[in-house]
């Protein structure tokens, strides 16, 4: 079966505690891999990574990348769960973190098509300050025909501050705090590839 193109399928800001729940804007199929693209302020000077996700369906949930500031408290993660039971638009997600947050901003978008066993191939990040971000490469992947996703996370962000340039990827919707001086933004993106490098 062929990798779909990612469809987004909801997103919500931090309200309070330490969770982000999601409501789905349409169904999401058996079978398909549905991902989290989050980027969070802990409330204290603290790491606050993503501890769990779960749906009201109950699939199984895993961590695909984390990458918090050395110091803290900014964290931008990603997250997959294999759809073994079909989600219906109106059903949520709820994201929680390992500790109260400040703010924070996550979103949804699933894939058909890609290993239901075990989607995670690769994972790589890395943190910094910089107009340039980049995660680094992955290293050779296990087979030809995959799909990468990546996110961009910041916070303290200015409601201007964009992402100009992701080369071959596909971006995905930006997604920001719709207010406050402080704002949390996640900037996702895809790129479907051919070829093991």
């Amino acid at each position: 079966m062929a990798i779909g193109t990612p469809v987004e399928v909801g997103f919500a800001e931090f309200a309070s505690g330490s969770t982000i729940t999601i409501t789905l804007t349409a169904d999401v199929p058996q079978d398909a891999t549905l991902i989290v693209f989050s980027n969070v302020q802990g409330a204290a000077a603290l790491n606050t990574p993503i501890t769990t996700v779960v749906d009201q369906q109950v699939n199984p949930w895993a961590v695909g990348l984390n990458r918090g500031q050395g110091t803290g408290p900014e964290d931008t993660d990603i997250w997959f769960g294999r759809i073994v039971a079909a989600l219906s638009s109106g059903s949520t997600v709820v994201v929680t973190y390992t500790g109260a947050l400040a703010r924070g901003i996550a979103s949804l978008a699933y894939v058909t098509g890609l290993d239901t066993t075990s989607p995670l191939d690769k994972a790589v990040g890395a943190v910094g300050n910089t107009a340039a971000p980049s995660s680094g490469t992955s290293g050779v992947l296990t087979q030809a025909s995959e799909i990468c996703v990546g996110v961009v996370g910041r916070y303290s962000a200015a409601s201007t501050v964009t992402l100009t340039s992701i080369g071959a990827f596909t971006a995905l919707t930006t997604r920001r705090n719709a207010s406050g001086s402080q704002r949390c933004t996640v900037w996702p993106a895809y790129l479907i590839v051919s070829a093991t490098t």
